[in-house]
């Protein structure tokens, strides 16, 4: 079981990159692609109506307690981008978190949901808002390598609380029980402050390196391998590629281990920065739950025929093995 932060988060990355075993544990709940495999789901549409996720049961206390960004905002527009609806907002007010920008872009994964133990289901990422009204929006804050700012994901089953109709506002699409007959603004503002996560969350981040030089990366890379650009698995994300990798040698690895010569793994990278059949040094991050490779910093992409770039990384590997014998 895993997590709704980690399961959100995962969402993101798994659906945006069709990556094929599912799910980040979660105590409440849980994630099935039922068919994910690009030759059988030859659209994005058949994609979505392929990918099925069932999720336990959230009181709307609850998905305010796993929120760790909560804000009303002026819904702008959409904009599909095949496996993911992107909704624009312009944040009148944050309630919960850290929202510096003053416009926002948050996604949520489309598919069909069901929720467990009750006979409710329903298509997630559609088209919900009416422009211009405004909407309590609980979302899920991210930081990860690809992006210049942090990514707002909607969860599955989301509240719906528009302010204008705010006696319409729905969870699963039935009414929430503790808003009660005739809801107040003022009542669902104090009901989401006196919600406390414990620990505070302050948003859940892929780990990444910021540095620029060779030798910082390396230390802060969980690992580093020789490998092959054998085909890509995923390119329909505007800021990176997801690529399938024959490792050619193993640099670095990290406690999980399990790597050697001749694995095939999935890599996801800045957009375009692998080229098919090219040889590669990648300095990558990979979680435990996660399956999938990620850079572990925006220059962590090296041809093999770079000698200097190589023997750099060759060289600083050896003196952080040295230092931690």
């Amino acid at each position: 079981m895993i997590s709704r932060t980690i399961m959100s988060f995962l969402i993101v990355l798994v659906c945006v990159f069709t990556v094929a075993c599912s799910a980040f544990p979660s105590e409440r709940e849980k994630f099935i692609v039922i068919e994910t495999n690009e030759t059988e789901a030859s659209s994005s549409e058949e994609f979505v109506h392929s990918v099925q996720f069932h999720v336990e049961h959230f009181t709307f206390s609850e998905f305010v307690r796993e929120s760790n960004c909560v804000a009303i905002g002026k819904y702008v527009s959409c904009k599909d981008v095949g496996r993911v609806m992107e909704y624009e907002f312009e944040i009148t007010k944050v309630l919960r978190g850290n929202i510096l920008e003053d416009r926002i872009l948050a996604a949520q994964t489309r598919g069909n949901v069901s929720v467990d133990a009750r006979s409710i289901s329903f298509e997630a990422g559609t088209k919900i808002f009416e422009k211009n009204a405004e909407y309590i929006l609980v979302l899920e804050q991210y930081d990860y390598v690809f992006t210049d700012s942090p990514t707002y994901m909607i969860p599955l089953g989301a509240p719906y609380i528009p302010l204008e109709k705010i006696e319409q506002s729905t969870l699963y699409g039935e009414a929430i029980p503790e808003f009660g007959k005739t809801p107040s603004l003022e009542y669902i503002i104090e009901l989401i402050t006196q919600e406390k996560r414990e620990p505070e969350y302050q948003g859940y981040s892929f780990k990444y390196s910021k540095a620029e030089d060779i030798p910082t990366i390396v230390k802060e890379s969980d690992v580093i391998v020789e490998i092959e650009i054998l085909s890509i698995y995923l390119n329909v994300a505007d800021d990176r590629t997801s690529y399938h990798c024959n490792i050619q040698r193993v640099l670095k690895e990290d406690s999980i281990g399990g790597l050697k010569e001749g694995n095939i793994i999935e890599t996801i990278l800045m957009k375009e920065s692998a080229i098919v059949g090219e040889m590669y040094v990648l300095l990558l991050n990979r979680d435990e739950k996660a399956p999938m490779f990620l850079a572990s910093s925006r220059n962590s992409v090296f041809l093999s025929t770079d000698e200097k770039a190589v023997k750099e990384i060759e060289e600083a590997v050896q003196k952080y093995q040295e230092l931690n014998k």
